[in-house]
Formats: C-alpha cells, sequence, structure tokens
C-alpha cells in the first residue's frame, strides 16, 4: 500500500517477454526483432530518465512524451495494418494482439508513470521510486513458489489458508520494520496485542482507505462434497487391475471444486497412458507377478504418475486419489509409500516415458522448426549426491573438498 498514489504502472518485464516470445517462435520475422530491441532500448532509456536527478517535473513530463512518441511510431504501421485483420490463432496474431497492447496502455497512460512519478512513502516511514516491473513482488513470493512445486505443501485447505496468512504477516512485516529478526517481529506482535490493532490497520487509518467487508480469501470454496464421486479411473475392468482405479475414499470430505479439477487430471492422463503402457513398463522392468498388496508395483506406479500432475498435495493424499479405496481402508504411513517408490524402481517410469513421450509439433507448427531443424530447448541443474568414491569418479569435484559431490544434468 502506499499513501496517495492511485496510478497505474504496467510491467515492462512481461511487455518484453512477450516480445521476446515472438522472436523466438519465428527468429526469420525482422519485425518481431525490431520490435524487441525497441522495447528494450524504451525501457533502459526510461530507466536513465528516472534517476536523473537533473531534471525538473516539466522536464520529465517532457521527457515522458518524447518516450510515448517513440513507442508510437515503433508500433504505428503495424497498428494501423491491423486494424482490419481478423482474430487467428497463429503468430501473426499473438503480434497484432501485442502491438493493440502498446496502444491501449499509451493511451491510457499506464506505461511511463515510474518515470514521472515522485518516490512514494513505504510502510517503514522511508520512500521509494516507483518501480517499472513487478519484479521485486514476483521475488518475494518465490520461495513460497518453489515449496508448492517442491511438494512441500499443506495436507489440508485450511491449513494452506492459515499458512497464507503467516506468510503474507512476515512478508509485509519484512518490509515494515527496520530490522527483520525474529525479536523484532515478537515485539511488534506484542504491541499489536497491546494496543489492540496491528501497524496494517493503523496504515490503513491513516491513508483513509476502504477496508472491504470480508478476505480475499473468502472465494476460496470450503464446501465439502459428501456425495459418493464414481470412479472416474479405472485401468481395466479385470479385478486384478481395478485397485489401481482412482476414487475418493468412501465418506471423505474434500473442497468439492478441487476434487472435480484433480479427477479431470487424472482422467486425461488415461486418456495419454493406456493400461497397456503401465503393463508393458512393469513387463520391461520385472516387476510383474507380485503378491495383491496395498502398495503393489502397479499401484505405486500410477502414484508416481499422479505425481507428476498434483504437485500441490503432499504424498498420503496422491495416494488417495490414484487408488481405488474400499470402506474402512487405511492410508499407508508416509514412510510406507516411500518404501513401495523405492521397490518400484525407475526402470519402469522410465519405460512409460519412453512409450509414451514424443515431440508434439509437425513441421507445419509455427515456430516449431528453423531451416528444417526442430527448435529444442535445453536447461540444466545442479544436484548434490551423496560423497562416495563411485560418485566422485564419475562427476568429480567443482570445489573444495566438500562433503557432497555435484551432480550436472540437463534436459530438452
Amino acid at each position: 500500500m502506499h499513501a496517495g498514489f492511485t496510478r497505474a504502472q504496467k510491467c515492462w518485464a512481461h511487455l518484453i517477454r512477450k516480445a521476446i516470445k515472438l522472436t523466438t517462435q519465428d527468429p526469420g520475422r525482422a519485425v518481431f526483432r525490431t520490435l524487441t530491441d525497441g522495447l528494450l532500448g524504451l525501457d533502459r532509456e526510461a530507466g536513465r530518465v528516472q534517476r536523473d536527478g537533473r531534471l525538473s517535473a516539466a522536464g520529465r513530463v517532457a521527457k515522458v512524451a518524447a518516450l510515448n512518441t517513440r513507442l508510437f511510431d515503433l508500433v504505428r504501421d503495424d497498428y494501423l495494418a491491423h486494424l482490419e485483420t481478423p482474430p487467428s490463432k497463429d503468430v501473426e496474431n499473438e503480434y497484432r494482439l501485442l502491438v493493440n497492447e502498446r496502444v491501449r496502455l499509451l493511451a491510457a497512460r499506464e506505461l511511463f508513470t515510474f518515470v514521472e512519478a515522485d518516490p512514494i512513502p513505504q510502510i517503514d516511514g522511508t520512500t521509494a521510486a516507483v518501480p517499472g516491473t513487478n519484479n521485486e513482488a514476483e521475488r518475494t513470493l518465490r520461495d513460497t513458489a518453489t515449496a508448492r512445486k517442491t511438494g512441500r505443501t499443506n495436507k489440508t485447505i485450511t491449513g494452506a489458508r492459515r499458512r497464507t496468512i503467516r506468510t503474507t504477516v512476515l512478508e509485509s512485516l519484512r518490509r515494515y520494520l527496520p530490522t527483520f529478526a525474529l525479536a523484532d517481529v515478537l515485539a511488534e506482535l506484542t504491541r499489536w496485542s497491546d494496543r489492540g490493532r496491528s501497524c496494517f490497520a493503523e496504515h490503513v487509518a491513516q491513508c483513509q482507505f476502504t477496508v472491504p467487508e470480508g478476505s480475499v480469501l473468502d472465494p476460496i470454496p470450503f464446501v465439502l462434497a459428501q456425495a459418493p464421486a464414481p470412479c472416474y479411473l479405472v485401468f481395466a475392468k479385470t479385478s486384478g487391475l481395478r485397485e489401481a482405479g482412482s476414487m475418493r475414499p468412501h465418506g471423505g470430505c474434500i473442497a468439492s471444486e478441487s476434487e472435480t479439477v484433480i479427477l479431470d487430471r487424472l482422467a486425461g492422463l488415461t486418456k495419454i497412458i493406456s493400461p497397456e503402457v503401465i503393463e508393458q513398463a512393469l513387463s520391461d522392468s520385472d516387476r510383474v507377478g507380485q503378491r495383491r498388496c496395498q502398495l503393489s508395483h502397479r499401484t505405486m506406479l500410477w502414484v508416481v504418475l499422479a505425481m507428476g500432475l498434483l504437485t500441490h498435495l503432499p504424498l498420503r493424499q496422491v495416494f488417495k486419489y490414484a487408488r481405488r479405496m474400499t470402506r474402512g481402508e487405511q492410508t499407508p504411513a508416509r514412510s510406507s509409500l516411500c518404501e513401495g517408490r523405492q521397490r518400484l524402481g525407475v526402470d519402469a517410469v522410465r519405460s512409460v516415458f519412453e512409450q509414451v513421450v514424443r515431440p508434439l509439433a509437425t513441421p507445419s507448427t509455427p515456430g516449431a522448426f528453423y531451416q528444417g531443424f526442430r527448435l529444442m530447448a535445453i536447461d540444466g541443474t545442479v544436484q548434490d549426491v551423496p560423497d562416495t568414491p563411485a560418485n566422485a569418479a564419475h562427476f568429480g569435484r567443482s570445489r573444495g573438498d566438500a562433503a557432497t559431490a555435484p551432480s550436472r544434468s540437463c534436459g530438452r
């Protein structure tokens, strides 16, 4: 919240990212490169003008007018040429939408607000320049997003909501307190208790903001579905394979909207990975002929596949969806599920990958090929592996005599 600041500023990072995407989709189009280079140059120039302390308010207004003119000159011809172009689904339509967005933001004066706006007061009493991007907000949420992607989540929606509130309060205090340490946070919370309201409530009153009646978290669905859900996913009708189906436990209570989304995802997965693929993967990895049990190889393979879709759920919750449960049946402990994954091994999952994964783009797909060659994205990562002589001999050591050896991998 910023007192007295009610103007809008479009994030330049997102605008430039869209232009770069077009350039990578069709590198041969010079107009895409021209737009990307022009936007990068305007962003750098706007930043220099904002940091120039010699300019008066009138001087900044004049500079912003010049920047607006340069941007309009950059997109004018293409904007006029596309006025009568009907919508389509190709890369040219994306370019048309991008140009139209620039013109709309120019007319709304939402592109260079950060250049001419005065520094705004912060909640901690300091002042700061208006940023031209929302990168700071994204960096603030990065740890939370990473935790969600890696499965470090809550087991219930109530717990997720409680964690959201705690994270919001702590990150807001990080901006408010001169020093962000545990002792400072506890002292501030004690002050809230003594005074009867938080520093944020005081700031809202000072700025005369209108407080909404409900919380922004209220729309999160908490209506519990009690009606029996049908079995959405069953590999086959035979009793030997039916256990690998997905069905909510009888009498279980979960958020109805979340349940629908999850079951739809799993239903889509079975359209891609057929029962024959699962059986072939188990046969290839010598994981057939196991006695029937709750954590059979077939069940664990489906659990592992479901984990790739349900990254926001803990392992035990994924198991409940990935295996057909019977009344009164208990969900295995997390340690048992981990042991089941270890018994399954990686060969079965690798076999599924080799059977299913194929390039989806064809030579006629826009942006998928260049000069007859398929365009591929390559990414890499560095992981720590146990410090064993075999790992050290294979991977080597990149620094010092660390307790763990780095493993570098890349994929397409």
